[in-house]
């Protein structure tokens, strides 16, 4: 039975003490006998850690809702149960996305244009039929992992004309390096007499779509190009639509992953020897870093696309600050890089912002600030008015310093200014999702930074009129 909640968890029809003595499938009466209940019923019984548990509900709506519950049980010093510590997380929105993306899928599969997604390895992520149609290869072949090399091998024995002048290891490895190397169209002529056209882009994040046509009449090559390109390219709002919703596809196989993961690395049963247990947490935080690296993706193109809501209120942006350095506490404390913040005791204006992206914009460049700062450094926050009526708010960290060219694309996505094969992950769009929810609050972001010293990254946000 519930005995503590945060506000978050009441529904909007229900004052907060509604749930207090109740069991979660004593909410709603129609709900009790869904699967997922009776599930989260025996797994409370038996005392058992859980989490990605989700339950699909009834709803009134027009959409469904889902809910994901994980929760922990919790024992006295003397090995009594008393009782479960545990999380609520409203997941509608991705369980409509998923839906959404099926749906994609099965629009693409229903075109007369071969699109596949390779990974950044150069693997096979999904294709649709008509790439098994126009490449004649068994419908078993395209599994998901299958590599690029294999994929054009199979390609040129079965249907590529074999000319004397040309060696098929030549070939195969041309193909290879065109498809590494760059986005381009290539032409090849199969034994049937058809003409076939294989068009590549490279995504932001390292994978690639693919798109094939069969060409071989000028009318049809026409037609099915502006079709593929309406969905991709025509428009940039689409384009930005489309590639999201295909990288979203990732997430089903990925949180698959996990999930397995998650089984192995706690079954009591079956436990995993040491050198198991580093190779599973190995696969799992890869496959999260992945999956948040999506996500990040995903927020990008909400954010240009103009699909993401901004409230404006007046703040107090002392309480934002503190809200976030205590929510960081675990990061400083793991990485020892302590957070001084001189705002403390100073009396700061309202300012007008939206208080959550105020708030993600802060824990992003204090988790920045900690994770690229260096041994025995710190990081300080300073605010001060200005005269054109904006509040300044500063994060110093005391890092390596930045260059010139490096702060001038500081905020340009997918720059992580020479990070890239460093050990600290990333997706190098943290700081691009900053400044485009500044714009929207209509407030500013900028760098400083000296070699050797350390960087301040500063926002700038309009100050409540009285």
């Amino acid at each position: 039975k519930y005995t503590y909640y945060t506000a978050e968890i009441a529904l909007p029809v229900r004052p907060l003490d509604f749930f207090l003595g109740k069991r979660p499938w004593e909410i709603r009466a129609e709900d009790r006998e869904l699967p997922g209940w009776i599930e989260l019923r025996e797994l409370l019984d038996r005392k058992e850690p859980f989490r990605g548990l989700s339950v699909i509900l009834n709803s009134t709506a027009d959409k469904p809702t889902k809910i994901t519950f994980a929760g922990v049980p919790l024992f006295d010093n003397e090995g009594n149960f008393i009782g479960f510590r545990g999380t609520t997380t409203d997941n509608s929105n991705e369980y409509q996305l998923e839906a959404g993306m099926r749906s994609i899928r099965d629009a693409l599969n229903q075109i007369d244009v071969g699109v596949s997604l390779w990974d950044q390895n150069n693997k096979l992520v999904w294709c649709n039929n008509r790439v098994r149609k126009i490449t004649g290869i068994s419908q078993d072949f395209f599994e998901p992992g299958r590599e690029y090399r294999e994929y054009i091998t199979a390609v040129y024995d079965i249907n590529v004309v074999k000319n004397e002048n040309v060696d098929k290891d030549d070939w195969i490895e041309s193909r290879n390096r065109e498809f590494s190397e760059g986005s381009g169209d290539v032409l090849s002529w199969h034994a049937d007499g058809s003409v076939i056209n294989v068009s590549k882009y490279d995504l932001a994040d390292g994978t690639k779509v693919v798109f094939t046509f069969d060409v071989t009449e000028a009318s049809i090559r026409e037609a099915e190009i502006k079709k593929a390109w309406q969905i991709a390219e025509t428009s940039s709002a689409a384009k930005s639509q489309f590639l999201s919703s295909v990288s979203h596809e990732l997430r089903t196989p990925l949180n698959a992953i996990m999930g397995f993961t998650q089984l192995l690395a706690s079954n009591p049963g079956e436990p995993l020897s040491k050198k198991q247990g580093e190779f599973t947490t190995i696969v799992h935080e890869a496959s999260k870093h992945l999956l948040f690296l999506i996500e990040k993706i995903l927020d990008l193109d909400k954010i240009e696309a103009g699909e993401t809501g901004c409230i404006l209120n007046k703040l107090n942006p002392a309480e934002i600050i503190r809200k976030s350095v205590a929510m960081s506490e675990g990061l400083y404390l793991t990485h020892k890089i302590p957070i001084i913040d001189n705002t403390l005791g100073m009396d700061l204006p309202l300012v007008l912002a939206d208080e959550t992206h105020l708030q993600q914009i802060f824990l992003n460049l204090l988790s920045n600030a900690v994770l690229y700062n260096r041994t025995g450094g710190h990081v300080t926050i300073n605010a001060a008015k200005f005269p054109d009526d904006y509040l300044r708010i500063e994060v110093f960290s005391t890092g390596e310093g930045l260059t010139a060219e490096q702060q001038i694309v500081m905020f340009d996505p997918f720059k992580r200014l020479g990070r890239e094969a460093g050990e600290i992950e990333g997706t190098g769009i943290g700081l691009t999702i900053c400044s485009e929810l500044i714009s929207l609050m209509g407030g500013k972001i900028g760098v400083e930074s000296e070699l050797g010293v350390g960087t301040t990254i500063w926002i700038k946000l309009p100050i409540s009129p009285e």
